[in-house]
Parts: structure tokens; sequence; C-alpha cells
């Protein structure tokens, strides 16, 4: 075996490591962006099931706790009037 013959088989040996390596970092690289996608499309849908549960929430819009509760209580003294209205009102004294 001549001098030459060992350095062709050196950088087969290197060209053949060196492809091995890139392929290797090509398939990590790969592998990663696929972890990354499945974590924003798992973040998104999150995220919209979220705005989702909001918006069901809040049927009478945002505001603070505040607001909800003003609107309760007038919610309440609607149903209140109502039901004194119906009660007292000129068509039951007519019943009488």
């Amino acid at each position: 075996m001549s001098d030459s013959d060992t350095e062709t088989d050196d950088d087969d040996y290197r060209a053949q490591l060196q492809a091995a390596k890139k392929e290797a970092a090509d398939a990590k690289k790969a592998e990663l962006k696929a972890k990354k996608e499945a974590m924003q499309l798992a973040h998104f849908e999150k995220m919209q099931l979220e705005a989702h549960k909001a918006e069901m929430n809040s049927v009478d819009g945002g505001g603070g706790k505040a607001k909800k509760m003003r609107r309760s209580r007038r919610k309440s003294l609607r149903k209140t009037r109502q039901r004194n209205r119906k009660r007292h009102g000129r068509k039951s004294r007519r019943r009488l």
C-alpha cells in the first residue's frame, strides 16, 4: 500500500464522516422544527379555546366586577318591578 492510497482512504473516510455529521444535524434540525410547529399549533389552539370560553362566560360584554354587579342588580330590580306591576297594576285591580 502506497502513501497515495492511504491518503485517498483518509479523504474518503473524512468525506463519509462529514456527510454523516451533516445528515445527523439536518435530521435534528428537522425534528426541532417539527417540535416547534407542534408547540405553536398547540398554543394557538389553547388560546382559541380560552378566547371562546371567555366569550361564552361574559355574555354581557366586558368590564370589571363592579360593572357586572351593577348589571345583575339592574336585572333583578327589573324583574321585581315587572312582578309588582303584575300584582298591583290596573288590570289586576279590575279582577278583584
